[in-house]
């Protein structure tokens, strides 16, 4: 059985490399130049290229593991110490959050507790879906979800992220 699926692990690599090449480009090409040049505004294009792919591979999509009703010491610490770099460390990010649960309260608690913590940290909460019952929803070899509700809910929830949706589309 693999971890994670080969697309996400692509992804992943493919975020790392565009991250390095753009931190090449700063301190390699655009640090040397000359403030004034002509070719700093072409260059300038290609670094914003970069930045804005990069920011659309990390859309904000948080997937909350539930530990006694909470999220997991790892997740609240790793959250405590970005938030002292930058209070508001969401930065207007429309964000939705997912949890999944072997039980049928689909991590209720952890969705609710996030849920009262987002605006604090600056995100535009954009919707929430806990899915229980995880082993019934999910097929492992086919790496997808099983229950119609379920696929239909998700996709809504994704669809609210989309450039574009306005806070009066968010149900």
């Amino acid at each position: 059985m693999q971890r994670y699926h080969p697309i996400l692990v692509a992804l992943h690599w493919l975020r790392a490399l565009m991250i390095v090449i753009a931190l090449a480009a700063t301190g390699i090409v655009l640090a040397k130049m000359e403030p004034d040049s002509p070719d700093k505004v072409k260059d300038l294009a290609r670094y914003m290229f970069f930045g804005i792919a990069i920011v659309v591979l990390l859309m904000v999509l948080v997937s909350f593991a539930e530990h006694s009703g909470f999220v997991t010491a790892a997740w609240k610490n790793i959250f405590d110490w970005m938030s002292r770099i930058e209070m508001k460390l969401w930065q207007g990010k429309h964000l939705v959050m997912l949890a999944a649960s072997p039980g049928s309260r689909a991590g209720a608690k952890v969705l609710a507790s996030q849920t009262l913590l987002v605006p604090h940290f600056g995100a535009e909460l954009r919707g929430t879906l806990g899915i229980g019952k995880w082993a019934e929803a999910w097929d492992a070899d086919g790496a997808r979800l099983v229950r119609q509700a379920d696929i239909a809910a998700l996709d809504d929830l994704l669809a609210r992220l989309r450039p574009g949706t306005s806070e009066m589309d968010v149900a």
